[in-house]
């Protein structure tokens, strides 16, 4: 949606807010619920972000109420995306996540060095 220049409201938890920046999103406010009975979840230890749907209705009537607001929003979270989920900048952060693993392994002794 951001891509695309949709605005996005989305539960302001777990890996959506990896790329939804709060000055161009609507996240979500949220309560921790056990997540029994959810997918097959059998333990007791799990947890489910519970998304408030009363907030979530107002950032849709805002966006609905507000088109200058809504337009900047959409603007700016496609803006963001074309930067930060470019193929290249998706590129550099894998590899930079495939060095720190590399050396953490080394360190551990669970990787032989080139």
């Amino acid at each position: 949606a951001m891509k695309l220049g949709i605005p996005v409201v989305a539960t302001g938890w777990s890996a959506n807010v990896e790329f939804m920046p709060e000055d161009c999103t609507c996240r979500v406010g949220f309560k921790m619920i056990s997540a029994t009975g959810y997918y097959e979840c059998e333990s007791e230890n799990h947890r489910w972000a519970d998304p408030d749907p009363e907030e979530a209705a107002s950032y849709l009537r805002m966006l609905q109420e507000q088109p200058e607001k809504r337009k900047w929003m959409a603007a700016q979270a496609k803006e963001y995306i074309d930067r930060e989920m470019s193929l290249e900048r998706c590129a550099e952060k894998m590899r930079s996540r495939f060095d720190e693993i590399c050396v953490m392994l080394r360190e551990n002794g669970r990787l032989k060095k080139d």
